[in-house]
Formats: structure tokens, sequence, C-alpha cells
């Protein structure tokens, strides 16, 4: 995990655990490493499992922050509705 801190110049890694799995976290919160670097190197390498729809929703997230439109109503609708999309919760 600390390789990527390296290969994308941001990030932090958080240790987390609790009763049954242990793990370890990459997380970014700035948002202009996101644009800059992230999200870029997954649409030129993107990621060949189901995960590939998570980022779509994730981008498309990111763009309406981008754009500011998540300070509206309908920004923000739109987003939880993305979410709804993501990980486990496309199954249900």
């Amino acid at each position: 995990m600390k390789l990527f801190i390296k290969f994308f110049g941001c990030g932090t890694v958080v240790l987390r655990s609790n009763l049954t799995t242990p793990r370890c976290d990459f997380m970014i919160q700035d948002i202009t490493c996101l644009f800059d670097k992230i999200l870029p190197h997954f649409d030129t390498y993107p990621l060949l499992n189901l995960k590939q729809e998570d980022y779509i929703c994730f981008k498309k997230c990111m763009t309406i922050i981008k754009l500011k439109k998540h300070l509206t109503t309908e920004g923000l609708k739109t987003i939880k509705e993305l979410n709804s999309e993501m990980n486990s919760n496309r199954y249900k």
C-alpha cells in the first residue's frame, strides 16, 4: 500500500481492524490528486472486473462534485443514486 503513495504521490494508508478482518485502506482526500492522478490512471488502465462499474459510478460522482452540482438537491440525489449502485448494493 505504501507503494501506492509513492506511485501516485498522494494519499495515506490507514490500518483498520475489527473482530473478524483486519484491513488496510489507501485513502485520498485531495480532490486535485483524484482528478490529476487517480482518475487518469484508471481511465488508461481500466479494472478488468466488476469493480470497473464501481469506478464508473465513482467518476460520475467526482465530476458532479467538480462542477459543484453536489450543492444542489438534484446533484445530491444523483450522487445518492450512484452510490446505491456501487459495491454489493448492485445486487440487492
